[in-house]
């Protein structure tokens, strides 16, 4: 009931309550030609809200919880969400799973029974998963065993080698060089994983080098001889394995033949 009164032809008003109301119209006030129609109308409204976390890792299956409310007359009976990556849903409280990482706008619209709507918008950051890239497996020598690592991570702030045998100069540098203990020597092979550090809301990723030890060249320039010093030739006998050949160099004057 309100006393609120006019006098236009078409008058508006908003109502400041909910609920239903009685709407009188008289023509010809206060003549006797004077005539009243009624008319009852309803007002409600429905808000849209809705919680959420406000980020997540890339893959996490996350609840959006709907918090919308009508007025007492009214029921919400529609919802359609928009999550941001193209996909939607119809469904009260929905979960959804990210992809992609990203930023992405979620849209919650709402309709209650009377044909009230209302939409709300929030943001939620999705963290991609880090990665770790360890290199490709590699070989090193017996003879010479120490190995440049080239490790990288992605969505990570680092990341820490595990392995049995040395780390120089420590083992959170992805470029460390790596020296093998005796027994992984003596098995030929030595397993190194790079595990990333700093993963914020993600779980962190780990990848995994071989590194095959193989025989090194070897080198043989033969005994020291002792000659005359009027010896114009000198027969050399110098031999290598695990080589195609070698290559003799003097701190003298001297040449070789052939």
């Amino acid at each position: 009931v309100t006393t609120d009164t006019s006098s236009l032809f078409e008058p508006s008003y908003i109502y400041p309550d909910t609920g239903c109301f009685l709407v009188s119209l008289i023509a010809q006030k206060g003549t006797p030609c004077a005539d009243t129609a009624y008319q009852t109308i309803c007002v409600s409204w429905g808000i849209a809200d809705f919680s959420s976390v406000d980020s997540a890792c890339m893959g996490t299956n996350i609840l959006f919880n709907d918090l919308s409310t009508s007025s007492n007359n009214s029921i919400i009976n529609s919802w359609f969400w928009d999550f941001g990556d193209t996909t939607t849903s119809v469904i009260p409280s929905p979960s959804h799973n990210y992809t992609n990482g990203g930023t992405y706008t979620v849209t919650l619209i709402v309709m209650t029974d009377k044909n009230c709507t209302d939409t709300i918008q929030k943001n939620i950051y999705i963290q991609p998963m880090p990665i770790a890239n360890a290199g490709l497996d590699t070989i090193g020598c017996t003879n010479n065993p120490t190995v440049t690592l080239s490790g990288s991570v992605a969505n990570a702030a680092g990341g820490f080698w595990v392995g049995a045998g040395t780390f120089n100069p420590n083992p959170n540098t992805l470029n460390a060089d790596y020296s093998p203990t005796p027994g992984e020597l003596a098995l030929g092979y030595a397993i190194l994983i790079l595990t990333t550090t700093g993963n914020g809301l993600c779980p962190a990723a780990t990848d995994t080098i071989v590194i095959t030890y193989v025989p090194g060249p070897s080198v043989n320039a033969g005994s020291n001889i002792t000659v005359c010093k009027d010896t114009t030739g000198i027969p050399l006998s110098g031999s290598v394995t695990i080589a195609t050949g070698g290559t003799w160099t003097t701190a003298g004057d001297g040449s070789f033949l052939p």
